[in-house]
């Protein structure tokens, strides 16, 4: 480290005398990285040989490459962002890679969670002998929404249920993350609390109305 930690202005000479004037010449000079050394006529920066390191990059470059390639994963998502615009000619989404690569695990931890709902169900059935819960009716997902979905939401259902051509559920049912049972719940409140509303208006309408006929119209002075 003491040598090579920063740049270190080399001369090579011939002879001795060439080395003694090329101490002469570069004495003066406002040299301040490091110290100067001369050997013989050629000017060049002494570095250590990073073959070794090259040879050691490549044999990483060649794993990740022969990793990515067995399980999908892409490269940048290996820690080598240099390889980030390789292979975006076949994909709009770089992780359309980590979707296609992870069917498979999606797919086996949505066996395991549905095994494991199931036997807690069948649990809860046996202990509290009631309504039994049926495991059928429980749906598990593990989606990755990528920005073709989006895109593909964007461009045809919004205009469709815009349009009436499909209803507002098959265009809710189709937003990630949005719990249509929560929504619906949520609707028929509203609606509820609009026809008490409506219903108590109506009340206080028809007591106006019979004091008025009772009363007959106020006179106006």
């Amino acid at each position: 480290d003491n040598i090579f930690a920063a740049p270190i202005l080399g001369v090579k000479c011939l002879t001795a005398a060439d080395v003694k004037s090329a101490q002469d010449a570069l004495a003066s000079k406002n040299w301040k990285a490091k110290k100067i050394f001369i050997s013989t006529s050629e000017l060049y920066y002494a570095q250590f040989d990073i073959k070794g390191i090259e040879s050691l990059e490549k044999e990483i470059m060649t794993l990740a490459k022969m990793i990515s390639g067995a399980t999908g994963v892409p490269l940048q998502a290996l820690g080598l962002p240099e390889f980030m615009g390789q292979g975006r000619a076949t994909a709009d989404n770089l992780m359309e890679f980590v979707y296609a690569a992870t069917i498979k695990e999606r797919e086996t931890w949505i066996g395991a969670y549905e095994e494991m709902i199931a036997k807690g169900m069948v649990m809860f059935n046996e202990k509290v002998k009631k309504t039994p819960l049926d495991p059928k009716k429980i749906g598990i997902e593990i989606p990755i929404i990528t920005e073709k979905h989006w895109q593909h939401l964007e461009n045809i259902y919004l205009p469709a249920a815009v349009a009436g051509k499909i209803s507002d559920e098959a265009f809710q049912e189709k937003i990630p993350g949005f719990d249509m049972e929560v929504e619906k719940k949520r609707r028929e409140d509203r609606e509820a609390s609009e026809f008490e509303r409506i219903k108590v208006e109506n009340e206080s309408l028809k007591i106006d109305q019979s004091t008025q006929g009772r009363f007959g119209p106020e006179e106006e002075e």
